[in-house]
């Protein structure tokens, strides 16, 4: 991109967009049967959302299958935000949760195509004496 000075600004959020080719998003769509890798990595939600295509290392200009993610709308948000407080979502901690969603969906995988949900089990406590 070419600033109001002439100077180019390779900044990775302000990249020009590449067009993600349909049968890619396609791809990502259908590995990750519309769960947000970021619900599945933080609280183990398998439920379908609504989303869009997130570019993990956050150059839009990078339309490779391994650098995109399906995260739900709120999620999205967070990942491209910049928060001024706390610490936000990192590239790896992204790629981690697609690689343990993609395992979980494809485990999870009915002869019809669907995904059934799993939930992470929670802890029991111990119930106290009265």
């Amino acid at each position: 991109m070419t600033l109001k000075n002439g100077a180019r600004d390779h900044h990775p959020m302000t990249s020009r967009r590449a067009r993600i080719p349909a049968a890619i998003q396609e791809q990502v769509i259908t590995e990750s049967a519309r769960r947000c890798a970021l619900c599945f990595g933080l609280t183990g939600s398998l439920r379908w959302r609504r989303g869009q295509i997130a570019h993990v290392d956050r150059n839009k200009a990078n339309a490779k299958l391994a650098n995109l993610a399906y995260l739900c709308l709120p999620h999205h948000d967070a990942y491209d935000g910049k928060p001024s407080q706390s610490k936000g979502f990192m590239p790896g901690e992204l790629r981690q949760f697609r690689r343990d969603l993609y395992k979980a969906i494809a485990r999870g995988r009915t002869r019809s195509g669907s995904t059934s949900p799993r939930r992470r089990s929670r802890p029991t406590w111990p119930s106290s004496p009265i």
